[in-house]
């Protein structure tokens, strides 16, 4: 699974290669994606004689914990050429989301309270 970040969005391709749509699940619960399947292992006749088989069958199961800035509900997946994409928006950073310094004050910053006794304050 390849796991990609852009500005607007994040992006995960997983190569599933002979599998139909209906053999993936995508699903998202609180802030876990997991992507899972089953590739069913095809019927052997008894009058063939395998030399080798080493195509993968069985199920599968991938999760991803989802980051804080995506928009959950807006989350969408394709599949095409037996690659799975999903994306997952980014939602506009909020003003409170940003990162800011925050000043803190020192000894000499300090306020005196109406007992007389000095308290120390920190801006925000």
């Amino acid at each position: 699974m390849d796991v990609v970040e852009a500005k607007d969005k994040w992006l995960l391709t997983m190569d599933l290669p002979g599998l139909s749509q209906n053999d993936i699940k995508v699903e998202v619960n609180d802030d876990m994606l997991t992507l899972s399947g089953e590739r069913r292992a095809e019927q052997r006749q008894e009058s063939d004689r395998y030399h080798r088989f080493e195509r993968a069958y069985g199920s599968f199961q991938r999760s991803w914990r989802v980051p804080r800035n995506v928009k959950q509900d807006a989350i969408s997946a394709s599949y095409d050429n037996g690659v799975l994409r999903v994306t997952l928006p980014k939602a506009a950073e909020k003003e409170s989301q940003q990162r800011r310094a925050i000043e803190i004050g020192s000894g000499s910053d300090s306020s005196k309270s109406e007992s007389g006794s000095s308290t120390q304050q920190s801006k925000l």
